[in-house]
């Protein structure tokens, strides 16, 4: 990269979602908890299950307007990550 990226603003997201899990089944997998802190941004997922209930919580955070063309690769590496683990799967099985 030869300039640098700039951006028109910040930017902030939470999600927080409820999974019932249907009559019958159970959970077989569900992916581990993240955290990344970086200069430009941070990045959470938690996942938890009480009883019948999967909890999904997601924060990202993008708090910079200008990244260098010297922090360009650690940048890209940060939004292949989230790209990564926001197609994580829950699987469910019969009982």
């Amino acid at each position: 990269r030869r300039f640098p990226m700039y951006f028109y603003s910040q930017y902030c997201t939470q999600n927080i979602i409820e999974i019932t899990i249907p009559e019958g089944y159970k959970v077989e997998r569900i992916p581990d908890d993240i955290n990344l802190v970086l200069p430009f941004g941070s990045y959470r997922v938690k996942y938890s299950v009480e009883k019948d209930i999967i909890k999904y919580e997601r924060y990202y955070k993008f708090n910079t307007f200008e990244i260098s063309k010297e922090e360009y690769s650690s940048f890209k590496e940060f939004i292949e990550r989230i790209a990564q683990e926001d197609t994580q799967e829950i699987i469910l099985i019969q009982k």
